[in-house]
């Protein structure tokens, strides 16, 4: 059996606790790219120890 790791995105209740403590999207610049999957993105590089550039598909920023 090989040793997997598993990553979960986060949960509703997860990201309600994170998001209270991003600073707000300010007025004058362009608007921010979606901080939820960012944060995920993060969250799946730290867990699995995947290079970026090969994360799933879902996951990309396009």
């Amino acid at each position: 059996m090989g040793n997997s790791i598993h990553f979960e995105e986060l949960s509703d209740a997860q990201w309600k606790y994170i998001r209270s403590h991003l600073p707000p999207q300010l007025k004058v610049r362009r608007k921010r790219i979606n901080d939820r999957q960012t944060i995920n993105g993060i969250l799946y590089v730290l867990v699995t120890g995947v290079n970026g550039e090969i994360c799933p598909n879902n996951m990309d920023p396009t």
